[in-house]
């Protein structure tokens, strides 16, 4: 508990002792205090439901919004479950956890000094095979999810350990935000003639495709990046290894934490400075349905294949003269991406290259995703610069 409190102090977010809250709880006497109550007086376990439904509604509060240091819990594997869920109910996630790694012998050196009972040491001792059974397989649980922080406490004093944890959580922090390094990209020019225009994207989605099958993807589609604004790392850690290798999706990750504001285009501006010429191929929010809360796994699946199938691929800027040619041959669907399904057709254009997901048509400069979003596609009164490139991010 001084670590919490040292930890919320430096950070400036509230910290939470689990056994406070459900002896608070329990002392209220209340019909949830009712119950819990009588589990402890019978020397059992509290039942999951009435700790999800306790923490839901303790977590919910306004004044956890901005995070919140949880000390004492969860304490085994089937906890991390129960917890993990009450976030994604949240839309919120574990961050990081602080593991305090302090050995069998200092912990007995301790023991000693507190007290001398036989009573008093046989508590301790069953406790500790305890935290050997049920805790240290939690601790491996979240190694591999990479949520753990150990600290080693067994010399150090507790300003000593106060300040490795601050440098942990500074190197973690670095660590996620490697993935915004940049990279290499594969250009191609857009023709300044409305006549080369095809030639040129079907040269570009060949050497997509040719890309594609050099690197043994299963896609045969064009790659495309997808930003990803949420700091729901549970589904994001489930859905990244499909989205990546099965459909061929890159995916950037963007914590919310880096975000200031609450509009999209503050997280585009981050983009852009991280990544040079970075162009934006599809956005998914903590607010869209793949990250929607109480949805299973193939559910959640479902929605987040359909949702990036139905993003853009890739953005064409294009002029007045040639969006009149496009208007001719395609119609404009209400959430703002060209709708091929009703595709006139009059167009000579190559349906390999114009399908369902491959062009997006964007006439609309200077406006954030959000803006776009809720005005679905709007006009600029300035034509587009048939100049800009298409950017195709590689490995």
């Amino acid at each position: 508990s001084t670590q919490s409190k040292l930890l919320a102090q430096t950070l400036d977010r509230p910290c939470v002792s689990s056994g406070d809250l459900f002896r608070t709880e329990v002392a209220t006497c209340i019909e949830l205090g009712k119950q819990m109550t009588a589990c402890m007086d019978n020397d059992e376990l509290i039942p999951s439901e009435l700790t999800v439904t306790f923490l839901t509604a303790k977590l919910s509060d306004s004044m956890y919004k901005n995070g919140v240091i949880l000390h004492g819990y969860p304490r085994n594997r089937s906890h991390l479950q129960i917890l993990d869920n009450i976030l994604m109910n949240l839309d919120r996630s574990i961050l990081t956890t602080i593991y305090l790694d302090v050995s069998k012998s200092k912990l007995d050196q301790r023991q000693s000094k507190q007290t001398r009972t036989d009573d008093g040491i046989q508590i301790f001792e069953h406790r500790y095979s305890i935290f050997q059974e049920e805790t240290l397989p939690l601790i491996d649980e979240l190694k591999k999810r990479d949520q753990l922080i150990r600290i080693i406490c067994d010399s150090e004093s507790p300003e000593e350990i106060h300040k490795n944890i601050l440098t942990a959580l500074l190197q973690r922090q670095e660590q996620n935000h490697s993935h915004l390094d940049s990279c290499e990209w594969l250009e191609v020019k857009l023709a300044t003639k409305s006549i080369d225009k095809i030639t040129v994207l079907n040269e570009f989605r060949q050497r997509a495709l040719d890309e594609n099958e050099k690197l043994g993807r299963r896609t045969g589609i064009l790659r495309r990046v997808v930003y990803l604004r949420t700091a729901n790392l549970r589904k994001y850690n489930e859905h990244i290894k499909i989205f990546e290798k099965l459909y061929g999706i890159e995916v950037i990750r963007v914590p919310s934490n880096l975000i200031k504001g609450s509009d999209d285009s503050n997280a585009i501006l981050l983009l852009s400075e991280k990544i040079p010429n970075l162009v934006q191929l599809a956005v998914i929010t903590e607010r869209s349905n793949l990250y929607r809360p109480g949805t299973n796994l193939l559910s959640s699946l479902h929605h987040g294949v359909r949702a990036i199938n139905q993003s853009t691929m890739m953005a064409i800027w294009i002029d007045a003269k040639t969006n009149e040619i496009f208007h001719e041959k395609f119609t404009y669907s209400t959430v703002g991406r060209i709708d091929l399904s009703r595709r006139r057709s009059m167009n000579r254009t190559d349906p390999l290259v114009f399908g369902w997901d491959d062009i997006f048509v964007v006439e609309a400069n200077g406006m954030s995703y959000q803006e776009l979003n809720e005005a679905s596609i709007k006009h600029s009164s300035r034509d587009m610069v048939i100049s800009a490139f298409i950017k195709q991010r590689i490995h």
